[in-house]
């Protein structure tokens, strides 16, 4: 579901990691290009079996965690984590952030916090 795949994809069973890349490339996942060498960079990346992380966003604004870890017995495992709403989280703090920064110097009047403890801040 995360990855937004159609049932069809899998009706002979599991697709190859060049089939869902290419899929992916069509529908515009890793950006402008031409899908089939776009989805064969993606293959080559996944048969390298090295250690990753990055970030991608996908073309609805969904933000994806992408990490990749080879396994000690073998094979390889790769985490997608939807983060979207964690950047968000993120993007909003820094704004607020900045404007408080921004009340904080410029503010001709003392300004202090209390904690529910009653302590000055």
């Amino acid at each position: 579901r995360l990855l937004d795949f159609p049932d069809e994809l899998f009706d002979d069973g599991l697709p190859s990691m060049k089939s869902l890349a290419l899929f992916n490339a069509r529908r515009g996942e890793y950006g402008p290009g031409d899908p089939e060498e776009l989805a064969g960079q993606v293959v080559q990346r996944a048969g390298a079996m090295k250690p990753h992380q990055f970030d991608r966003v996908r073309p609805d604004g969904t933000i994806l965690e992408i990490s990749g870890q080879p396994l000690p017995s073998g094979g390889f495992i790769t985490l997608y984590t939807d983060i979207t709403e964690r950047r968000e989280a993120e993007e909003n703090l820094r704004d607020n952030e900045g404007l408080l920064r921004l009340i904080f110097d410029n503010s001709s009047v003392a300004i202090f916090t209390i904690d529910s403890s009653g302590r000055i801040g």
